[in-house]
């Protein structure tokens, strides 16, 4: 025999481990909600951790899973990114190169901005002016060459300085001035 508000596509496990007559009612049900949000509330509050960074005392988070939680090292996002920084500190100067420039010879490290790893570890100098320096191979840098390819020679004869000074024209007394038709149009203007 089968009870009263047990569904055909339900099995009888379900049906007997179900309280709620439809999911309405599961819905309406505020201590079931309450109940939910603090399950394992307990257990997450006996697992507690030091952060590296602020060494305040944290716990596993709602959500969280208890791998994650072990994998976590700070309290929060903030704390986090400056473990992170610290860590590419460290490593950058644990990671200093010298210099194959042989005039120069100074320990470089990786730049902070726009370098990864793997185009530091290719780089064996220090800056550009190094890394000319080290492909001549200490030799000085060559002066550049001015082409005179597409330069004509000038066959006119040199000029010669004028016999008398020429003086500067006059300042004109009237001018025009233009304007378009739907303001006036153009009208003349004396200048002093």
């Amino acid at each position: 025999m089968i009870a009263d508000g047990y569904e055909r596509n339900e099995s009888i496990t379900k049906f007997r481990v179900r309280v709620y007559c439809n999911t309405n009612c599961l819905n309406t049900d505020e201590e079931l909600d309450a109940a939910k949000r603090f399950k394992g509330q307990a257990k997450r509050e006996e697992q507690k951790k030091t952060c590296e960074v602020c060494e305040k005392e944290y716990t596993r988070g709602r959500t969280e899973t208890s791998s994650t939680f072990e994998a976590r090292h700070t309290c929060g996002n903030v704390c986090a990114g400056l473990r992170r920084k610290a860590k590419t500190e460290e490593k950058n100067k644990q990671a200093g190169k010298t210099c194959a420039n042989p005039e120069c010879g100074k320990t470089f490290y990786r730049r902070t901005t726009g370098e990864t790893w793997t185009k530091f570890q290719k780089r064996e100098t220090c800056s550009k002016e190094c890394g000319h320096a080290k492909r001549r191979g200490g030799k000085p840098a060559k002066p550049r060459k001015v082409s005179n390819k597409g330069k004509v020679p000038s066959t006119l004869p040199p000029v010669t300085p004028l016999q008398r000074e020429i003086p500067s024209p006059p300042r004109p007394t009237v001018i025009k001035v233009w304007r378009p038709e739907s303001w006036g149009g153009s009208y003349t203007r004396q200048v002093s």
